[in-house]
């Protein structure tokens, strides 16, 4: 009987010893074992075999995996042999303009949640469109409110600032520096997110509307 007493002590004893070397890991969603494709300045690293924990939308901690981790998570993900790379923005796209050769209608909900479906499922999870509608944006954002389109981040123009004549029939036409200040502090009041500069401009024009632009803090693209 005291033989049986000090062998489950001693078991007992191991089984508290593992347990305090494991380590609890919580939160809402936990990427266990996975490889992270860390890019900066000044390259790249992957850094293997991480747990990566998600409260709130929000990456609150990146260890490294350990077999003995206890997890508990509202979805767990197995990252083995797998990568996860920083979220990648998309600097030039035409999302919220449809050419009218395609027969598409401006306002199709279907053809912008499509977009955003491929965007998302290559990593892209923001944009910057360089030309678009603000009725275009519009249903954009609000799909991405209302929880039928994927989060993403973007920026917008609802515009081409351009010279005389247009590269584009719908580019807007300036032909003095005076003309282009006007045409900027005029954009500025509107839902555009900078100004879309184009090839036609004069040199004079180009200075005017980048000094404008710096006095409004509103960036030049």
């Amino acid at each position: 009987m005291k033989s049986l007493i000090i062998r489950f002590s001693v078991l007992l004893s191991v089984t508290i010893f593992l347990y305090s070397c494991s380590n609890k890991i919580q939160g809402d969603v936990v990427i266990f074992n996975v490889n992270i494709v860390d890019v900066d300045v000044e390259g790249l690293e992957v850094q293997l075999n991480k747990t990566i924990v998600i409260v709130d939308n929000k990456i609150i901690s990146i260890s490294d995996y350990s077999e003995k981790d206890i997890i508990e998570a509202t979805n767990i993900i197995d990252g083995t042999k797998k990568y996860i790379i920083p979220g990648l923005w998309n600097m030039h796209t035409h999302v919220f303009y449809t050419y009218p050769e395609t027969g598409i209608p401006i306002a199709n909900p279907e053809h912008f949640k499509n977009f955003n479906k491929i965007m998302v499922a290559n990593g892209v999870i923001g944009f910057r469109d360089m030309y678009g509608v603000d009725e275009a944006m519009h249903i954009y954002k609000e799909g991405i409110a209302s929880g039928n389109f994927f989060p993403q981040r973007f920026i917008y123009s609802n515009h081409l600032l351009d010279g005389n004549p247009t590269v584009w029939p719908m580019n807007l036409s300036v032909s003095t520096p005076e003309e282009a200040v006007k045409v900027v502090d005029s954009l500025a009041n509107t839902e555009t997110d900078f100004i879309k500069v184009y090839s036609n401009l004069t040199l004079e024009s180009f200075k005017a509307i980048g000094k404008r632009c710096k006095e409004l803090n509103i960036d030049m693209v």
